[in-house]
């Protein structure tokens, strides 16, 4: 999990046991309700260095 200022990302990584170079990695921005961590799916996720941007897609 990474922190960036108020904004929380969950990053893990998906193995491929058959062919390691295949193996990919998940980042997905948590939402909370409460205190309860929520994960959802997105399609697309782009990123901008210059503006320090994540922007994430459904």
């Amino acid at each position: 999990m990474l922190k960036r200022s108020e904004e929380y990302l969950y990053f893990a990584d998906r193995w491929n046991g058959s062919d390691y170079f295949q193996s990919s990695y998940v980042v997905l921005p948590i939402e909370f309700n409460g205190d309860i961590p929520i994960l959802k799916e997105y399609a697309t996720l782009s990123l901008r260095e210059d503006a320090h941007l994540i922007h994430f897609e459904r």
